[in-house]
């Protein structure tokens, strides 16, 4: 069994733009099933804190700055197969015009009571069902 300490890092965020709306992201349709809905994330270099990652993936994936709201505990679920911790941030949009970037090919800005209107990979809906309750 792989240790806690060997498992990959996650940092995923929910990105609140100025008018209360979220960003949710959709990569290309795919035989492997990668057309559900998420929220930016990104592995954790060795090097980074999952703060610092959160910035960077947001940046390359939607090309938004911004700044860390608030993080939450971490939990474990599987990322691309493999079982990862995750380290959850609300995000507010600090600069930027969001625009969908590799490895998305669709972004929206939605208001958070429709975020049960999409479906999502499993560890963007265990952060609705929390961010919903």
């Amino acid at each position: 069994m792989t240790s806690p300490s060997h498992l990959p890092v996650v940092a995923i965020g929910m990105v609140e733009h100025d008018d209360g709306r979220v960003l949710i992201c959709r990569r290309p349709v795919s035989d492997d099933d990668r057309s559900r809905w998420e929220l930016p994330a990104v592995v954790v270099r060795p090097d980074e804190s999952p703060e610092a990652a959160m910035r960077r993936g947001v940046k390359h994936c939607v090309d938004l700055t911004v700044t860390i709201a608030q993080g939450q505990p971490p939990f474990r679920d599987q990322f691309e197969g493999q079982l990862s911790i995750y380290r959850f941030f609300v995000c507010h949009r600090e600069e930027g015009d969001a625009r969908a970037l590799d490895p998305f090919d669709e972004i929206r800005w939605i208001q958070p009571g429709q975020l049960i209107e999409y479906d999502y990979d499993p560890p963007t809906q265990s952060i609705v069902n929390w961010f919903l309750e």
